[in-house]
């Protein structure tokens, strides 16, 4: 992504083949696109007019941030490491290993989800996580050096659990 400043017409670099194009969408797809950063990635439904060199966004259907990428964890030392733009593997520690020694605390079990995030307006993004076993889907803040999840409640929409990560090497 180029010129992301508000106020200045977005652009973006075509991976293939180095095209530079100008980006028309609305608005609210116009502040996603800027909140993105470099090697963020980003999937979207629209047409290129080539000879006008427009990218024209109908909608934005997953984000993939960088700054995710790596070991999160949380105050109960579970791990969440989000090792691509879609795989998300979770370890849980057992208890006694916790207690006696964080080293140890992998000696628990872990499970591995797939995860998509979209934007949704103002700053935080939807999150859909599953497994074999289960989905979740939540909101996800990004702040410096911390994420907060908040995990929706299947049955009745509401905010089940809030997760808060901090990353586990800050940079």
């Amino acid at each position: 992504m180029l010129n992301t400043r508000a106020g200045e017409a977005l652009k973006i670099r075509i991976a293939q083949d180095g095209l530079i194009l100008s980006i028309e969408s609305n608005e609210n797809n116009l502040k996603c696109l800027r909140r993105l950063r470099p090697l963020d990635l980003v999937t979207v439904q629209g047409n290129i007019d080539s000879l006008r060199q427009i990218l024209t966004i109908d909608s934005i259907d997953r984000i993939g941030l960088q700054e995710l990428l790596g070991a999160w964890n949380t105050d109960r030392w579970e791990i969440f490491e989000f090792k691509t733009f879609s795989l998300l593997d979770l370890y849980i520690p057992s208890i006694s290993n916790a207690e006696k020694n964080a080293d140890h605390a992998l000696a628990g079990h872990a499970r591995s989800f797939r995860y998509a995030i979209t934007p949704e307006p103002d700053d935080v993004f939807s999150i859909f996580m599953t497994d074999d076993s289960d989905v979740r889907m939540g909101f996800l803040k990004v702040l410096p050096n911390k994420l907060v999840i908040s995990v929706l409640d299947q049955k009745n929409g509401k905010i089940a659990e809030i997760i808060s990560l901090s990353r586990m090497r800050p940079k």
